[in-house]
């Protein structure tokens, strides 16, 4: 792979990264190729690499906040009182707020 072609590859798992984080998904990292002037089949092809590592990138980034969101779920459950309710309605409802993108099967873009 050449140097510009490892360059634009990492730029793009960088925008990948942004549009997942955004809730568009597998389909939005294909748009965003498409938006470059791939065709269909090209940015199809092109949208799994960059997609694993998109997502790889994503978690790795909101992993402190689903700690966070974890933490507070426990700490609902062992601290007495109100705290039981709110804490853990909290980070449940922060937990599934975070995204979480699905990846497309190879069959499944027409």
């Amino acid at each position: 792979m050449t140097p510009e072609a490892k360059q634009m590859r990492e730029s793009w798992i960088r925008e990948g990264e942004i549009v997942l984080s955004s809730g568009r998904g597998h389909l939005g990292i294909i748009n965003m190729l498409r938006s470059y002037g791939m065709d269909h089949v090209a940015a199809k092809k092109a949208s799994y690499d960059i997609f694993d590592q998109a997502k790889l990138h994503l978690m790795k980034s909101l992993r402190p906040q689903r700690v966070v969101a974890w933490l507070m779920i426990i700490g609902g459950f062992l601290l007495p009182g109100l705290y039981l309710f709110s804490l853990t309605a909290i980070g449940i409802g922060w937990l599934f707020k975070l995204p979480n993108p699905s990846r497309l099967t190879e069959n499944n873009v027409d």
